[in-house]
């Protein structure tokens, strides 16, 4: 029995597969690169495989398809030298590996606002994004990996607005006047490569992101792993100038001169790839389908009661991987074998 009897919003979530061809106005080209001031066209295996430093930028803003090509530049691109990855999202809660949805996420509020839910494979915690937030990623070997160094080029990107900014911790980049929040990262280490990533808040609708990531005071117990609840800044309340695009603009030209010994590939990359990397479509399909998103659920209970003018009803549900294992209904009630006959039916 799936959890959708529960939360009835789940059974469309995300359900429906965006356009892959002609998602940009019917454009066939797969993408374009450039090196200095040169402009090429080519495959896309061939040119993710080239030596060298790189800077990948999605045009895309379905997260589906952005967070498959990371996980494609992670396992498959060549990273014997450093490469920065940049992306933009349609409005999406993002989860970590081992969360709980039902805990982190007010559903039904993804549901009528069509957000989606999307489980990264990577830790951390829940966050959410649109379009007001740049997305970052550093890839690489792990000897060339340094976390300081990285948060070093997304300060200096922030200071070149007039934005003093520091980092937190491992993981945040907080203003420095008031220490609030403005990006937060997760890690991810497989087969001696690194990956490194996180967001620039810019202008994001706080008012929602409190929404959604607020769920209904319903008891959940959970073996899952908590967000930290952070305050958090938007860049754009303390210069107005800030923009999403000047910000990926500014840290590609400090990612570049970070490395100006070395030729800099630039690969600006559309939805049309999807098609033509069979890697990036796997991850595609993974990250689409409901048991990655839902069925990874750690076990937890879910617990509601309310009160009638002839009972209370206590419902207790027990849940493993997103599916319903147990329900058992608790109630004060006269008539007893009512309650027995609605947990029978259950």
């Amino acid at each position: 029995m799936a959890l959708v009897g529960l939360t009835r919003p789940l059974r469309r979530l995300g359900s429906e597969r965006p356009e892959i061809l002609g998602a940009f106005g019917g454009r066939k080209r797969m993408f374009s690169t450039s090196s200095s001031s040169s402009s090429i066209t080519g495959n896309a295996h061939e040119e993710f495989q080239k030596a060298g430093v790189k800077v990948v930028v999605s045009k895309s803003t379905d997260p589906f398809f952005n967070i498959s090509l990371e996980e494609f530049l992670f396992t498959k691109a060549n990273l014997d030298a450093p490469l920065l990855y940049l992306w933009q999202n349609s409005p999406t809660v993002f989860i970590g590996r081992h969360q709980n949805p039902w805990k982190e996420c007010h559903i039904p509020v993804l549901e009528e606002h069509s957000i989606n839910l999307l489980r990264r494979f990577t830790g951390g915690g829940a966050v959410y994004q649109d379009l007001g937030n740049l997305c970052w990623t550093f890839l690489g070997k792990n000897e060339q990996q340094k976390t300081a160094e990285n948060n070093e080029m997304i300060v200096k990107t922030v200071e070149a607005f007039q934005v003093k900014a520091q980092p937190t911790g491992r993981n945040d980049i907080v203003l420095a006047s008031d220490q609030r929040k403005i990006s937060g990262a997760a890690f991810k280490y497989a087969r001696g490569r690194s990956c490194h990533h996180g967001t620039l808040l810019v202008s994001v609708d706080l008012d929602r992101l409190q929404s959604v990531l607020n769920p209904n005071k319903q008891k959940l117990i959970s073996k899952g792993v908590d967000s930290v609840r952070s305050r958090v800044a938007n860049l754009a309340e303390v210069n107005p100038l800030i923009t999403t695009e000047g910000l990926k603009e500014e840290l590609s030209k400090v990612f570049r001169d970070k490395h100006s010994g070395s030729e800099v590939q630039m690969i600006t990359v559309d939805t049309s790839v999807a098609d033509l990397i069979p890697e990036l479509h796997v991850n595609y399909s993974q990250m689409k389908d409901w048991k990655w998103r839902f069925g990874e659920t750690p076990e937890f209970e879910f617990n509601v009661e309310n009160r009638f003018t002839w009972a209370t009803i206590s419902v207790h549900v027990n849940s493993q991987q997103g599916l319903v294992t147990d329900i058992k209904i608790f109630s004060d009630s006269l008539f007893p074998d009512m309650i027995q006959l609605l947990t029978d039916s259950l």
